[in-house]
């Protein structure tokens, strides 16, 4: 719409999961061969992610504070 009426904004916009951009896809012969448990806690930081509850970083904020930051 704001392009339609002239307003749009040039603009760095960071969009994921989170945002629908970007999706989880099984290959289900290697999920076939998971335990449940680790199938579980994978759907579920998949909605987590999607529910903004994890953070994933951008390559512009890694690249202003370095990867360490976000790995223990």
């Amino acid at each position: 719409e704001s392009v339609v009426n002239g307003e749009a904004k040039g603009e760095i916009q960071y969009l994921g999961m989170k945002e629908g951009i970007i999706s989880f896809q099984w290959n289900d012969q290697v999920k076939d061969t998971l335990p449940e448990d680790v199938v579980a806690q994978v759907e579920q930081t998949i909605e987590d992610i999607k529910a903004g509850n994890i953070d994933i970083p951008n390559e512009y904020d890694i690249g202003k504070t370095g990867i360490t930051q976000y790995f223990n």
